[in-house]
């Protein structure tokens, strides 16, 4: 994504994405620590991921990931389930936490793109006024999507993408450790995706997942008609 925009001389376009992925990350994993907290365990907190600073949370290799092939990561938030007040059930809620984040930030993405949009179009057209209202448009669009993609991403049940400890909650007690215990073999799963990304004859693979993101998008957009805006 970024990298293309760059080779298209699209700098500012690189510019918003970089920004969204840095907040789309950071709050996906702060929210896993903040439920994680509620739910009775403090490891995040006693390991400093409580905190919307990036460095906190960036992985280098999901960062680039995401800047790269429009997917990524960033670093565990640490959760110890023996602090949790009911095990199963609130590793489903700490796992959830952070795409269902995702979503949130993408529909306030919705109504703060559509005021800010709407408040510029109301002006007298200036070049000024244009070029903010295009780089406006620009942003919110990439943030948005990038933030359903990241969510819709995070929950397939693909250890150790957070679907995977969801599914594995709702799992039989045996059966569901058994999943979760695929997780050694997180490494080949993650390059195997993103490998495939970033091979055009294999983009049908993704298409699912693109159409459910592109349906959020426009379903969002139907509850406060931001379409007309983006340009």
């Amino acid at each position: 994504m970024i990298v293309n925009a760059i080779r298209q001389g699209e700098v500012a376009i690189a510019l918003y994405i970089l920004i969204s992925v840095l907040i789309s990350l950071t709050v996906h994993e702060f929210s896993h620590g903040y439920v994680a907290f509620k739910c009775g365990d403090d490891t995040a907190r006693n390991f400093g991921r409580l905190s919307l600073n990036p460095i906190k949370h960036i992985d280098l290799f999901g960062f680039f990931a995401m800047l790269i092939a429009g997917f990524g990561w960033a670093k565990p938030v640490p959760v110890n389930m023996r602090n949790l007040k009911k095990p199963r059930r609130d590793i489903a809620l700490v796992s959830l936490a952070g795409p269902m984040s995702n979503l949130i930030l993408a529909f306030i993405g919705v109504l703060v793109g559509k005021i800010i949009l709407t408040i510029l179009s109301s002006l007298e057209i200036t070049p000024f006024v244009e070029t903010l209202y295009y780089n406006f448009a620009n942003f919110f669009y990439y943030f948005i999507m990038l933030n359903l993609g990241l969510c819709l991403f995070n929950l397939l049940p693909i250890p150790p993408l957070d679907g995977s400890k969801i599914i594995s909650s709702i799992l039989p007690r045996k059966i569901g450790i058994k999943y979760i215990q695929l997780e050694r073999y997180a490494g080949i799963f993650i390059l195997a995706l993103f490998v495939l990304s970033t091979i055009g004859e294999f983009d049908f693979l993704f298409y699912p997942l693109i159409y459910v993101r592109d349906k959020l998008f426009f379903g969002m957009e139907r509850l406060v008609g931001l379409l007309p805006f983006i340009k």
